[in-house]
């Protein structure tokens, strides 16, 4: 990095771990700007002002601001203005790209091919931007799930070792990554692939990870129409034998990894997993499942309207409000099915990453 240009470039600062990286960056007095879009009614000014508060309220202390650069990740030139586009390139003299679209459905369903179009083609804007300014040092939070489907250990030296892959999602991953090793106008590359990214705090702006967070408010509908399962029933009914493990990390630990490594230049250049040696059985999380869902349904105590439940998950009838009924099971295979199709083949029983 250039003394002269001691600005850091920040995507997905609304994003999960983005939104903690920027709180870092500013606490630690880093200079930073950020590329944000509006969305709906509110400015990109008023979305990293919403960041912000969350972690001034919790840390206890003002943050300075970072300058914000309206565009758009997709577009050339990221839809940056000339005069934004000169500032990049007196400023700032790296990028930490942390920006990603978390879509496991294929995109042969979605109208802008996503998650190719955030996370390939965007990818590529911002390296065209990074040659055209100059900027030579790139750090890009990848995903550990690039190993894809496949048994044995997830090295952090491994990218494309002919495995096979659960969605679109991994495949874009490894997409960027390839484009960006093979980019000659990068003096410095460092990748950082984290797990499932989970934010227990609440303090980022967007804290819903697509598959334990949808794997979890599946389970709760499920339970509010038809009441709780047998422990590990549920999970057993899509296929598991409650032995799996997913590897689940904490944002904030996540946020601080990816801070500290950023900030020491001698930890630059080198691929890291950011994971948890152990994981997570899905025992574990169905546990943890029942538990919270079993107590937020206690404080509501209120049946919703359509469909009478039962006393608990046995198998049976669900009496409709007309009366008609259906066996239970199949209602539920129903209801769940959306769900199961998109995040099943990501729900596999994870490697262990070294």
């Amino acid at each position: 990095m250039s003394e002269s240009r001691p600005y850091v470039l920040l995507t997905g600062a609304t994003g999960m771990v983005g939104a903690q990286l920027l709180a870092r960056l500013l606490r630690r007095h880093v200079p930073v700007m950020v590329l944000v879009r509006a969305k709906g009614a509110q400015s990109a000014e008023n979305r990293i002002e919403a960041v912000l508060s969350r972690f001034e309220s919790a840390w206890g202390r003002r943050l300075a601001r970072p300058a914000i650069l309206g565009g758009e990740l997709t577009q050339p030139m990221l839809g940056l203005s000339s005069s934004s586009q000169n500032r990049i390139r007196q400023c700032c003299g790296r990028v930490l790209h942390s920006a990603a679209s978390l879509s496991f459905r294929p995109a042969s369903e979605s109208r802008d091919n996503e998650p190719f179009r955030t996370n390939v083609d965007g990818t590529r804007e911002l390296l065209s931007l990074c040659e055209t300014a100059g900027i030579e040092e790139f750090h890009y939070v990848s995903t550990a799930y690039v190993c894809g489907i496949g048994a044995g250990p997830a090295r952090e030296d491994d990218l494309e070792v002919g495995q096979s892959f659960a969605n679109d999602y991994e495949r874009s991953k490894v997409s960027a990554e390839r484009m960006l090793r093979a980019a000659r106008g990068l003096k410095s590359l460092t990748v950082y692939r984290p797990s499932i990214v989970i934010d227990s705090d609440g303090r980022s702006p967007f804290a819903q990870d697509r598959t334990i967070y949808g794997a979890f408010s599946m389970f709760r509908a499920l339970s509010a129409k038809f009441g709780l399962p047998d422990k590990g029933q549920w999970f057993r009914n899509l296929g598991f034998e409650g032995s799996e493990r997913k590897n689940l990390v904490e944002a904030e630990w996540v946020a601080d990894v990816v801070d500290g490594i950023f900030g020491n230049p001698t930890l630059h250049g080198s691929t890291y997993h950011l994971a948890d040696g152990d994981g997570t059985s899905v025992d574990e999380i169905e546990s943890a499942f029942h538990l919270v869902t079993s107590e937020q349904l206690a404080a509501e105590k209120e049946t919703p309207s359509g469909l009478k439940v039962p006393a608990n998950g046995s198998p049976g009838l669900a009496t409709r409000a007309n009366g008609t009924s259906r066996p239970q099971k199949e209602l539920m295979d129903a209801i769940a099915a959306p769900y199961v199709q998109t995040f099943l083949p990501y729900f596999k029983d994870d490697p262990l990453f070294d």
